[in-house]
């Protein structure tokens, strides 16, 4: 008898332990936008713009504050592995196109570890209203998602628009968790 009520207390046990241990794929979506100054008056054509674009809250990125990463993971300890799956620009004013970049290129980093390049394009000739990034999707990025300091830094080259023109960046990221399911 004792032996049954052993074996039972086990069997529930472990069933109910099982559920807190789920790897859960989930999809969280990061947003930002920026400005892109246009050229003032007497400004020559061709005025070469090369440095950072200025995404505002890629300089303190968190990405356990979203929504969706409360709702669906709760903790960032309870994240396995993380990568970026896709990173896009776009317009946000559809009477105007990214023509005017000749490349971007896109980083992370962490206060003491180096730079790594996340997502890139060079591919602005047919001045599109919205470009996807080429993006490393095997870069684990687990232990920056973990960290609190993290940074996304750009490096563009461009040619200053005629008119200030407004850029939205979305990022898609693919979080593998720890879930109570």
């Amino acid at each position: 008898m004792f032996k049954h009520i052993l074996l039972i207390s086990f069997v529930l046990l472990f069933s109910h332990c099982s559920k807190f241990n789920v790897l859960s794929n989930v999809k969280v979506e990061f947003s930002s936008t920026t400005t892109v100054e246009g050229k003032s008056i007497g400004e020559s054509i061709g005025a070469d713009f090369l440095g950072e674009l200025g995404f505002s809250n890629f300089n303190q990125f968190d990405i356990s504050s979203s929504q969706t990463f409360k709702d669906e993971i709760g903790d960032v300890s309870r994240v396995e592995y993380v990568n970026l799956e896709t990173f896009t620009l776009s317009v946000t004013d559809n009477t105007q196109d990214l023509g005017f970049f000749s490349s971007v290129d896109f980083y992370i980093s962490i206060d003491g570890e180096s730079e790594v390049l996340i997502a890139s394009s060079d591919d602005f000739t047919m001045s599109p209203k919205s470009v996807s990034l080429i993006v490393d999707k095997t870069i684990d990025l687990t232990p920056y998602i973990k960290s609190q300091n993290i940074k996304i830094r750009s490096d563009v080259s461009l040619e200053r628009p005629d008119e200030d023109t407004e850029i939205r960046a979305d990022l898609l990221f693919l979080v593998d968790a720890k879930v109570i399911k």
